[in-house]
């Protein structure tokens, strides 16, 4: 745009990386949004682009009280000018990135990228266990019934059994809090529980 109506778009692509693959990425627009989230020790790399009618002098990555200029000097002044930084998760908790773009007349216009660095795997409670027998003379046999909760301060994503060579998905809702009640296929079954950011916990049932 020109006079009034100009202004700076910064554009951003990237992936983020995790080796047992990312789940979901969300990110703010005004003053609503659903944090991303990010295993401990994982990083996102992010490369993206700014745009400015009159050319750009700045692009600014603040983290924190830390802040990295991340425009090449080959591109001081372009109108389009590429930029690339890698965040790692250094630690659990809340983080908000800030990209922050200014054209040669001191204009800036910011992009707000909100983190959940979680470090914390998911926790599996077992509140009972019950063997119940069911039928009669040779077919008689013995059901295992275990109840639990699978707890995460950033959200149980989804739980499966293990047993054997053979996973079953759990069908449970989503949550910071997620009860269970299952009836073991096998005298012994493995319970692998993964949270919104990726981390993983698991458990032998019955135990």
């Amino acid at each position: 745009g020109e006079g009034e109506n100009q202004k700076t778009v910064i554009q951003v692509s990237g992936r983020a990386l995790d080796d047992t693959g990312v789940d979901r990425m969300v990110l703010q627009y005004g003053n609503s949004y659903s944090p991303l989230s990010l295993p401990k020790g994982k990083s996102v790399s992010v490369a993206g682009y700014a745009l400015d009618d009159l050319g750009l002098e700045s692009i600014v990555v603040k983290v924190g009280k830390s802040k990295t200029e991340v425009l090449p000097r080959t591109e001081h002044g372009e109108r389009l000018a590429s930029f690339r930084f890698r965040l790692e998760a250094p630690r659990s908790g809340q983080v908000e990135v800030v990209v922050t773009a200014t054209d040669k007349s001191r204009q800036s216009r910011s992009y707000t990228l909100p983190l959940v660095l979680d470090a914390s795997p998911p926790r599996i409670e077992v509140g009972s266990v019950d063997y119940i027998k069911r039928g009669e003379g040779e077919n008689q046999k013995t059901v295992i019934q275990v109840s639990g909760r699978a707890l995460d301060d950033t959200g149980v994503d989804r739980m499966v059994l293990q047993y054997g060579n053979s996973y079953s998905p759990l069908s449970l809702p989503k949550g910071k809090e997620v009860p269970f009640f299952i009836e073991l296929p096998s005298s012994r079954a493995l319970m692998i529980v993964v949270d919104a950011a990726g981390n993983r916990s698991s458990r032998w049932l019955p135990k």
